[in-house]
């Protein structure tokens, strides 16, 4: 699981070294995160584990999200995908909060439950937010996208659907 830390430092070193992997340098998915502290003081939050994880085809598709909320954390919305939504884990693989932090949600390893017949092959990246996003965070999300597009075969970045993740975001320019 991909830590905001680490994303900065991997920027660097696929900079330095295009051969490079996540999963070289011991963050591909599949390596479990340990619990650690960001620089503002916010904990990176672990996935829920499963004993079961279904093998999955190709990951070849990022689909981008919004919260269509002002605030939340993974925990946050944990609570409502399991608790409202009666899923067994939060339905995202990442999320994106306005100060630009990465936070692992589900486990890359499983299907996602954030985009209705589209969970098989993808990743979910949510950003909280409504319609407009910081700065951070779009430099956040075009981070992710480069790691996880040199991690997986990715062919394709799509929107939720036609409002979601709102009108902040370009997906043409990821």
């Amino acid at each position: 699981m991909i830590k905001s830390a680490q994303i900065l430092i991997y920027i660097s070193l696929l900079i330095a070294t295009p051969s490079l992997t996540l999963a070289s340098i011991g963050m591909g998915y599949g390596t479990k995160p340990a619990a650690t502290r960001t620089n503002s003081g916010n904990n990176i939050i672990e996935p829920v584990e499963n004993e079961s994880k279904p093998d999955r085809r190709t990951i070849d598709t990022i689909i981008i999200h919004h919260s269509a909320t002002e605030s939340g954390t993974v925990e946050s919305i944990r609570r409502f995908h399991v608790g409202q939504r009666g899923w067994d884990d939060i339905g995202y693989h990442y999320l994106i909060t306005p100060d630009g932090i990465v936070h692992a949600g589900r486990d890359p390893e499983r299907i996602g439950a954030h985009a209705k017949g589209r969970n098989l092959n993808s990743l979910g990246i949510c950003l909280i937010g409504t319609d407009t996003f910081s700065h951070a965070q779009l430099k956040a999300l075009a981070q992710t996208v480069a790691i996880l597009k040199h991690q997986y075969p990715i062919t394709k970045i799509e929107r939720h659907h036609a409002e979601c993740p709102g009108n902040g975001i370009s997906i043409s320019n990821l």
